[in-house]
């Protein structure tokens, strides 16, 4: 088991550096990257504020609220 998840990481890392690759060689890609990148910072933080409403909400259902 232990060789399977070095062998699985290994893949992972060696998947990422050949997506990274072939983003960096896409001209469309890089000529478009201050707008990309706009919208990729204002995905997440929409993901990371929407996380912390709905927990929130769902502390405050679940547990009324309660501090135990």
């Amino acid at each position: 088991i232990f060789i399977l998840e070095k062998t699985t990481g290994f893949s992972i890392y060696i998947l990422l550096f050949f997506l990274g690759i072939s983003v960096g060689a896409n001209d469309k890609v890089i000529s478009n990257f201050a707008s990309i990148g706009f919208n990729a910072v204002v995905i997440a933080l929409c993901s990371v504020a929407g996380s912390i409403l709905l927990s929130s909400i769902l502390y405050k259902t679940l547990f009324n609220g309660k501090k135990n």
